[in-house]
């Protein structure tokens, strides 16, 4: 996994934040088996410090943010992605679904 798919560039350059944050959605669940969650959600962290109106960027921090057990925190982030755009819905159902099957 490269370094920038992996969450350990900084998204300093607001034009590449778009295009890593939909590639680092597809390693999520492929991170917790490695142990980059935590690294993770720094990355959204700051993406979101660039980009607070993100709503990918929300999904996926609380995507990580649920694989590392915060689960309140990552409801929160649920609920601002589905405020930004209704349909994150779908895709927060898909990956609950998705992490009882694989996680446990």
């Amino acid at each position: 996994m490269s370094l920038a798919l992996a969450g350990l560039v900084a998204p300093a350059q607001a034009d590449d934040v778009a295009s890593l944050t939909k590639q680092l959605g597809a390693f999520l669940l492929a991170c917790k088996v490695e142990g980059l969650a935590p690294r993770i959600i720094v990355y959204y962290r700051k993406t979101l410090d660039l980009e607070p109106r993100n709503g990918m960027a929300h999904f996926y921090l609380g995507v990580a943010l649920s694989l590392q057990g915060f689960k309140s925190e990552a409801e929160e982030h649920f609920k601002q992605a589905v405020e930004i755009d209704p349909g994150y819905t779908e895709e927060i159902q898909a990956f609950l679904s998705k992490a009882k099957t694989v996680l446990n």
